[in-house]
C-alpha cells in the first residue's frame, strides 16, 4: 500500500442534525481527514452552511429532493463527507441521501470509501436492507 494509507485517519459521526452538533463536527476536523456524517437532517433545500465552514475541507453530502414529489420517510440530508483537500479525492452519492462514499485517488491505485445510513431494527425492513447492499455492490 502507498504510504499515505498509513497515515490516513478518518471518523464517522451521528449528528442527529448538523446544525446543533457543529461544534462536535469542527472537534473532528481538527483530528482527522475524513469524517463521514450520518442524520445530517439537511434538505437539498436548505442553506448549505456546512461546506463553508472549514476552508481547508471539501464536502460533499447526500440530499432528498423536497421538490421531487416523493414522500421521504428517514429524514432528509441523511450522509455528508468532509475530506482534507490535501486528499486529491471525489466524492459521489446516490439519489436518496443514505449513501455517500469518497475516491481516494492514489498513485497507482484508488481508495474507495462509503458511508451508509440504513438502520435494520427488524425483519420488517429485510427487503429494503438486502437492495440496499445490491446497491452497494454496484459501486
Amino acid at each position: 500500500m502507498e504510504g499515505i494509507l498509513n497515515n490516513l485517519s478518518l471518523a464517522t459521526y451521528n449528528c442527529r442534525g448538523c446544525k446543533s452538533s457543529m461544534p462536535d463536527v469542527q472537534k473532528l476536523l481538527n483530528d482527522y481527514q475524513i469524517i463521514f456524517l450520518k442524520e445530517t437532517w439537511l434538505a437539498k433545500q436548505q442553506l448549505d452552511n456546512l461546506s463553508c465552514s472549514v476552508s481547508h475541507f471539501a464536502f460533499g453530502r447526500a440530499d432528498y429532493d423536497f421538490n421531487d414529489g416523493l414522500v421521504h420517510d428517514r429524514g432528509h440530508g441523511v450522509t455528508a463527507i468532509y475530506w482534507s483537500k490535501n486528499l486529491k479525492a471525489s466524492s459521489f452519492s446516490n439519489c436518496d441521501g443514505s449513501i455517500i462514499g469518497l475516491r481516494v485517488f492514489l498513485k497507482n491505485s484508488e481508495l474507495c470509501l462509503i458511508n451508509v445510513y440504513l438502520p435494520y431494527c427488524s425483519t420488517a425492513n429485510t427487503d429494503e436492507f438486502l437492495a440496499y447492499l445490491g446497491k452497494l455492490r454496484q459501486l
